[in-house]
């Protein structure tokens, strides 16, 4: 695992936490948006495990689901996950007349953590004093 990723994965393991933490306030829109990062920058250490990296969002989804999703104990519906989590980050940055409902938000949070067991699993667990500088 180079900086890069380790950087990636303790990102997605804060925006996990802050997720969970933007929930408790009702910040439902806020959760939701990092909550899907957090399964983003997952996907993308994955795929930079293979070499690969890409510039928009719906070709890290693409390239996950190909290339990750369903090989080496990586569930298949992680894919699935991953691609619903970028429409509802989309709804909730984007489309202020549809609300997220905080049942929707955790079982995305779910999704997150368990993206960032698959990190941990795939690519080794990354502590803080891992971390690169800011």
């Amino acid at each position: 695992m180079n900086q890069k990723q380790r950087d990636m994965l303790f990102q997605a393991k804060l925006d996990v936490a802050t997720a969970k933490r933007e929930l408790q306030y009702n910040a439902l829109r806020a959760a939701v948006s990092r909550a899907y990062y957090a399964m983003f920058y997952v996907a993308s250490a994955l795929l930079l495990e293979k070499g690969l990296s890409f510039s928009k969002h719906t070709a890290v989804v693409a390239a996950y689901g190909k290339n990750i999703a369903g090989k080496n104990g990586v569930p298949l519906e992680s894919h699935r996950f991953l691609h619903d989590a970028l429409d509802k980050r989309g709804i909730a940055d984007y489309d202020f007349e549809v609300n997220v409902g905080p049942e929707v938000v955790k079982k995305l949070i779910e999704h997150a953590e368990l993206f960032v067991e698959i990190g941990n699993r795939v690519l080794g667990d990354v502590s803080e004093h891992e971390r690169g500088p800011n």
